[in-house]
């Protein structure tokens, strides 16, 4: 788990390569950074359907995922340097 303060950038927290998915596990509001380009954002429930989907043209991204019910998730994001796939649990906690 990765706790940020206030940093003025991205690449001050994000190894090369790396992904980082806050908070998590998480109220439904999710923070994605990534040293690269993030181009698309999906996240699919356990079976495999997709539940939300989004494109992406920067090193950071916000989801608002309060509509999902409480539960695990995979995040599955695209950089240019391919794709990296992190578990989310949703909790009902801050709703």
């Amino acid at each position: 788990m990765y706790l940020f303060p206030n940093f003025t950038s991205i690449e001050e927290v994000v190894p090369p390569g790396q992904l980082v998915l806050y908070p998590n596990p998480g109220n439904g509001l999710v923070n994605i950074g990534a040293a690269e380009c993030i181009t698309a954002v999906e996240v699919l429930e356990m079976s495999g359907r997709c539940v939300h989907c989004s494109s992406s043209l920067a090193d950071r991204a916000v989801l608002q995922l309060n509509n999902l019910t409480n539960g695990t998730y995979v995040v599955r994001v695209s950089t240019g340097n391919g794709v990296q796939q992190r578990t989310l649990v949703i909790t009902g906690e801050g709703r």
